[in-house]
C-alpha cells in the first residue's frame, strides 16, 4: 500500500497529493485514513496507458476558432472527462476509438499553441504543435466567367495571401488544387466542370477546411 498526504477541503472533499507512480496498468483500490487509523469505505482508482498524439489533420486553422480537428494516436478513452486543450483552453472531445479523437478549436490570437489530450480532464501529457493563422479573403478574380466544361485558369487577389501545400480553391462545392505566386502575391487555380450554366460562389482555403467567410462570384458560359 502506498500512503500520501492530504488536505481536508470541506466535510464533503478531501484533495489528495498527486497519485503515485506504478509501473502497471488496472484498477487499486483507494481509500481515505483520517488519524493514520479510521478508514472510509473503499472505492476504485484506475491506472491508464497516458496517451499519444502521432498527428493532427488540419494541423493550423482560424485564429476564429470553429476548425474541427481530427487527432490521430494511441491511448485515447472512451470516457466523459476526454478533454483537448489548445494553450490553456480546455475544449470537449469526442472519442472515435482508441486511436481516433475529433475536438473543435476555441478562438485564439495567431501563432503556435500546443495542443494536447487528456483521459481525466486534468493530466495533459499527450502534445502536439496547432497553427492559427488568419483566413485569407478573396477581392477580385479575374476572368469572372467561363466554359462550363472547365479548365479555365483563374487569378484571385486578396488579402492575407500566402503559401499552403494545402491550397484550395471551392467552387460551390467543388474543391480543387490552388498555387500562390509569392512575386505578385495571387492565387490561381483551374475552374472544375459544371453541370449546368450557373454564378457559382468561389473562396479559398490554407487547409482544406477554414474557406474564406467572403467570396466572388464567377459565371459559368456556354462552350
Amino acid at each position: 500500500d502506498v500512503v500520501v498526504n492530504a488536505d481536508v477541503i470541506d466535510e464533503t472533499t478531501v484533495l489528495c497529493a498527486s497519485s503515485p507512480a506504478v509501473s502497471f496498468k488496472g484498477t487499486v483500490d483507494f481509500d481515505v485514513q483520517f488519524d493514520g487509523s479510521l478508514k472510509t469505505s473503499s472505492s476504485k482508482f484506475l491506472y491508464y496507458q497516458s496517451p499519444r498524439i502521432a498527428w493532427v489533420e488540419p494541423s493550423k486553422g482560424s485564429e476564429h476558432g470553429g476548425t474541427v480537428v481530427t487527432i490521430r494516436g494511441t491511448g485515447f478513452r472512451q470516457t466523459e472527462d476526454l478533454r483537448c486543450k489548445f494553450d490553456s483552453a480546455v475544449v470537449m472531445s469526442e472519442w472515435i476509438d482508441s486511436t481516433t479523437v475529433q475536438c473543435e478549436t476555441p478562438s485564439h490570437a495567431i501563432g503556435d499553441v500546443e495542443l494536447s489530450v487528456s483521459n481525466n480532464a486534468m493530466n495533459f501529457d499527450a502534445s502536439i504543435v496547432f497553427k492559427y493563422e488568419t483566413l485569407m479573403e478573396p477581392l477580385s478574380i479575374y476572368p469572372s466567367r467561363g466554359s462550363s466544361t472547365g479548365g479555365t485558369i483563374v487569378t484571385l487577389t486578396g488579402s492575407n495571401f500566402r503559401f499552403s501545400s494545402e491550397l484550395k480553391c471551392r467552387f460551390d462545392s467543388k474543391v480543387v488544387p490552388a498555387k500562390f505566386t509569392t512575386f505578385s502575391n495571387e492565387i490561381s487555380c483551374v475552374t472544375p466542370n459544371s453541370d449546368s450554366l450557373k454564378i457559382a460562389q468561389v473562396s479559398i482555403s490554407s487547409n482544406n477546411h477554414d474557406f474564406s467567410k467572403s467570396s466572388l462570384s464567377y459565371e459559368y458560359i456556354r462552350p
